[in-house]
């Protein structure tokens, strides 16, 4: 699976599967603050296990409305990252899917929202998507999991053993919307099992 942060051109190493390269120097199309704020977190051209370079990604897409434009087609092997501050669907784009981000209000007092996301993916993908519910705190996207689960898809979440905060996993499970309570280090493979 491929991490590709679309305008930043982040993606998992093909060479050495399971490292995210950076892009190199001088390479980034963005403003300059955002360019100085990743530049002291990761320098350019830097390979590292996703662990260690997850925290400085989520930093730069929580602050920024403009990292997804709203456009990005949905595609396998790509991970798309809601910008911060905004609301994040995944709407029918011919005869794919597209990322829709926009303003709108909190929702489980979130913005963007798991709730709003997996609604959105009960209502235009269906049967045809899986969902994995990982660590966190609250509710937020218990129910969006439930109608993706009524809507035909296959979801997961992660186990208590696993958690560090077994909020959302438990809420999701415990309202009908995960069907099956797995190890983080199991859920690639469940996924993709599910897929099959």
């Amino acid at each position: 699976m491929a991490i590709e942060w679309i305008q930043y051109g982040i993606r998992v190493n093909s060479i050495s599967p399971g490292y995210i390269e950076t892009p190199p120097p001088g390479t980034l199309a963005a403003p300059q603050w955002q360019r100085d704020d990743w530049n002291r977190l990761i320098p350019m051209g830097r390979m590292g296990k996703p662990e260690e370079l997850m925290p400085a990604l989520l930093y730069l897409a929580s602050g920024a409305s403009s990292y997804t434009t709203g456009c990005d087609l949905i595609v396998d092997g790509r991970v798309l990252i809601a910008a911060g501050g905004k609301q994040f669907e995944v709407v029918r784009s011919g005869t794919g899917w597209k990322a829709k981000v926009f303003d709108g209000p909190l929702c489980c007092g979130h913005r963007p929202s798991v709730e709003v996301m997996m609604n959105s993916v009960a209502k235009n993908v269906g049967r045809r998507a899986v969902g994995a519910m990982l660590t966190g705190m609250g509710a937020d996207g218990a129910n969006g999991m439930k109608a993706m689960r009524d809507a035909g898809a296959r979801c997961i979440a992660q186990d208590e053993a696993t958690c560090v905060v077994f909020g959302m996993p438990k809420e999701a499970y415990e309202r009908g919307g995960a069907e099956q309570l797995v190890p983080l280090p199991k859920i690639a493979a469940t996924l993709q099992n599910l897929l099959r």
